[in-house]
């Protein structure tokens, strides 16, 4: 499972812990293969999900190629215990 975890989430996690962080440390643990890196586009095209607090994006739910879900859904569908 690829999941993109975008800037806001990441930082979020760095900065705050709480679900993001819960999100960072599954990655570390291979719960899934998170992208970080400054080349999103290109991580987009092979995502499941992409993970976001982003409200704009988060209004478009879907896109054609993957998901689009906030920490709470991601740690949900991963089947993660919040």
């Amino acid at each position: 499972m690829r999941l993109v975890l975008d800037t806001n989430v990441v930082m979020s996690a760095l900065l705050w812990g709480g679900r993001p962080y819960q999100l960072l440390n599954a990655a570390r643990l291979g719960v899934f293969e998170s992208f970080i890196n400054s080349d999103m586009k290109r991580e987009l095209e092979n995502a499941d999900v992409l993970v976001t607090g982003d409200e704009d994006l988060l209004t478009l739910k879907n896109h054609h190629t993957f998901w689009i879900a906030t920490p709470a859904g991601a740690l949900a569908w991963l089947n993660i215990p919040v």
